[in-house]
């Protein structure tokens, strides 16, 4: 198998799924006053991922997000969410995994939250 999956992965599914999950997390900005935490924002857009399925060119993706506890996992890891995209084809399975930091727009323009 060539190391660089990614060179393989059609430009058409690459663009949709950057295109659908762009437009998922844009709904957070839109409904921001809505949540009073970020746990209620990263619910909310782990909600909109999870499970969602594509398939292009014999290729299929697949995405699992899930939310951290702020108690447990969220001071150990960093992170309050994370995604796992699952890629496959015919006998090829890529996993690939990121973390996200929620921060309230109010959080991010304030000075405490540019620390070092």
């Amino acid at each position: 198998m060539d190391e660089e999956i990614g060179e393989e992965l059609p430009d058409e599914l690459v663009q949709h799924v950057a295109t659908e999950l762009a437009a998922m997390a844009e709904q957070i900005g839109k409904k921001n006053d809505a949540f009073a935490r970020e746990t209620d924002m990263t619910g909310y857009l782990a909600g909109l991922w999870d499970g969602y399925v594509h398939e292009a060119d014999g290729w299929e993706i697949r995405v699992k997000a899930v939310t951290y506890s702020p108690e447990v996992k969220e001071p150990k890891t960093g992170a309050d969410m994370g995604i796992i995209f699952d890629l496959s084809r015919a006998g090829i399975r890529i996993l690939k995994a990121m973390w996200f930091q929620a921060k309230r727009p109010s959080a991010i323009r304030s000075p405490s939250f540019r620390r070092g």
